[in-house]
């Protein structure tokens, strides 16, 4: 789908494999980015490139012209398919320097954060040319220059990234979606990481790994449904925490049914979410 004349989206649909009979539908969104080379943010799971090239070649563009791969962080749906990209490209990868060695070593991270069917989204590690600190200013193409916003929370180097010249800003997972189980590292972090988002020059468009494009007006509904949903969560994990005895599982069982969120959509993510509350 094409957004502006530089900005293109793609929805990767992928599934992840919580047994040999259970599969979690999901779908992720990365953008490409068109000047006289190409630049991608994120890469999506693993097999996504075959979709990426496909798309480039479709428009006219080849996949040899892409010049950068932005990470907004490490998890495997955004890098899955970095090693496969790069292979055929010899494009430079960049990302927060606290989750290089997460992209470098997939088992370590798979210790860190064990996600249900992490080696098929993420099969193979990629190595980093490029480290992104918050203020950064990346000029990426000719009369394309990005700044990078470090925003925690989600993942200890979660990144946004403001496309300068279309007055776009890229979020990945950085704005939790209102009424959906929240997923994060650091409850205080990403409520921080949010404000910073809000105190932000409103872009025009915001364009998220999760959410359809916002863009005027409702780009300030959409940070804002963030910031509240953040605070609902923690209103109702904070009075369940001082009533429920019972075990993680439980809590975070009972912490969906507080949010209106139907218990199908309870998985290993929501209740690792849980444990770095208490």
């Amino acid at each position: 789908m094409q957004i502006t004349e530089r900005i293109h989206q793609l929805t990767l649909p992928f599934k992840i494999k919580l047994s040999d009979t259970v599969a979690i539908e999901r779908a992720v969104n990365i953008f490409i980015l068109l000047g006289k080379h190409v630049s991608l943010v994120d890469a999506g799971p693993s097999g996504s490139e075959k979709i990426i090239f496909e798309y480039l070649e479709n428009i006219g563009r080849s996949p040899e012209e892409i010049k950068f791969l932005l990470l907004t962080h490490a998890h495997p749906d955004h890098m899955g398919a970095a090693a496969a990209i790069k292979e055929k490209t010899k494009c430079k990868v960049a990302i927060h320097p606290s989750e290089k060695e997460w992209i470098s070593n997939i088992h370590y991270q798979f210790e860190q954060r064990p996600v249900p069917g992490f080696f098929d989204l993420a099969p193979l590690p990629v190595q980093a040319e490029l480290l992104l600190n918050d203020g950064d200013i990346l000029d990426i193409d000719v009369k394309l220059r990005i700044k990078v916003v470090h925003t925690p929370g989600h993942s200890p180097g979660s990144v946004c990234f403001l496309l300068q010249q279309d007055n776009a800003l890229f979020t990945g997972d950085a704005i939790p979606l209102k009424n959906t189980p929240p997923i994060f590292d650091n409850w205080s972090e990403s409520l921080t990481s949010m404000e910073k988002i809000e105190n932000l020059p409103y872009p025009k468009y915001l364009l998220s790994a999760w959410h359809p494009l916002a863009q005027e007006n409702e780009v300030q509904d959409f940070i804002s449904d963030g910031i509240e949903w953040l605070y609902q969560i923690y209103t109702a994990f904070d009075k369940l925490r001082s009533i429920e005895k019972g075990s993680i599982d439980n809590i975070a069982r009972r912490l969906l049914k507080e949010l209106n969120i139907s218990e199908e959509n309870f998985n290993p993510l929501f209740q690792r979410t849980i444990e770095r509350m208490l």
